[in-house]
Formats: structure tokens, sequence, C-alpha cells
């Protein structure tokens, strides 16, 4: 089968330390290609969670570089678009 394109609209916070205020929540576009797509579903949270990785690297760095490591981006909400 064929890549899948998906494009979401991700809600998503970047944790803090615990005696840092809560985070801000915040809401990116992103595209996803699902190299391995199976019939009536979406790529696997893990696609897009690297998508939203880079999706936040391009558009704020200074925010990527809070992403110590991947527990650290809370998927909140997902809304396909497409």
């Amino acid at each position: 089968m064929d890549a899948a394109e998906w494009v979401y609209d991700v809600e998503f916070v970047i944790a803090e330390p615990d005696d840092q205020p809560a985070p801000e929540r915040r809401t990116l576009r992103v595209q996803v290609t699902d190299p391995d797509p199976q019939p009536q579903s979406g790529p696997a949270i893990a696609i897009i969670h690297r998508a939203l990785r880079e999706a936040i690297r391009e558009a704020d760095p200074e925010a990527y570089a809070c992403i110590r490591n991947p527990d650290d981006l809370v998927i909140i909400k997902l809304r396909a678009t497409t």
C-alpha cells in the first residue's frame, strides 16, 4: 500500500519541572506521512509525535530546546483537518 498523507491540528504542552507554573497549551498544524497505512486507520501516534517535534523545532527553536526527552512533549488533543 502507498504512503498516506494526513494533516492534524495538534494541541500539546511541553512539560515543565514540578516547581514551575502549569505549561502553556499550544496548537500546531502538522502534516504526517504514514509509510505503512492500515485500512480505516490513521497513522500511529509515534509518527504524529515525531512530526510534532519537528514542527516545534521549525516554528519555535526556543521551545524545542525545552524538550529534554520525548516524555516532555504531551499531546492533549488531535483533530484531523483532511
